[in-house]
């Protein structure tokens, strides 16, 4: 899950394939997205962020990619990721300039996408050593951080955002 500037809740409905936007009262603002393998279409979406517009970027898990809903929830673009098991699905944060961090789990990366998809970069590998992952699965950025669930070495790593 994931809230946005306007403290709006995003959550990825994984059974319900689809992205639901709740007011932190509870209250259901918007449902984005349905069940199928189309454009705007969901199988399992395992994460989901807003960005600074309102605009939704979500991870649809079987289908490998990442797509991007305008703020009243019409589908934009959508870009591949790599392949993830549901279990130990994909999931993503927005660093400062609007990027796109996406936890890789199974090669124990984290990847950096631009919003048409570009792969800016990565880092990790497997591991146990500081900056390698066994699993990393949930991801936050938080003022200057970015913290990482590395779930295979039960632990959380951190990193200052330069």
């Amino acid at each position: 899950f994931s809230i946005d500037s306007l403290d709006n809740l995003y959550i990825a409905d994984t059974g319900g394939s689809r992205v639901v936007k709740l007011a932190l009262t509870g209250q259901r603002l918007q449902v984005i997205g349905t069940r199928g393998t189309g454009k705007g279409q969901f199988l399992e979406s395992s994460s989901a962020a807003a960005d600074l517009s309102g605009a939704v970027i979500a991870t649809d898990v079987p289908n490998k990619r990442i797509e991007i809903f305008n703020p009243d929830g019409r589908f934009v673009p959508e870009f591949p990721i790599p392949t993830a098991g549901a279990f130990n699905g994909p999931h993503i944060a927005l660093l400062p300039d609007q990027t796109i961090l996406v936890t890789a789990p199974e090669p124990h990366k984290i990847q950096r996408y631009a919003r048409d998809g570009k792969l800016l970069g990565e880092w990790g590998g497997g591991g146990q050593e500081p900056g390698q992952f066994r699993l990393p699965t949930g991801i936050s950025v938080y003022q200057n951080f970015v913290w990482v669930a590395d779930t295979g070495n039960n632990r959380i790593q951190k990193w200052e955002i330069k």
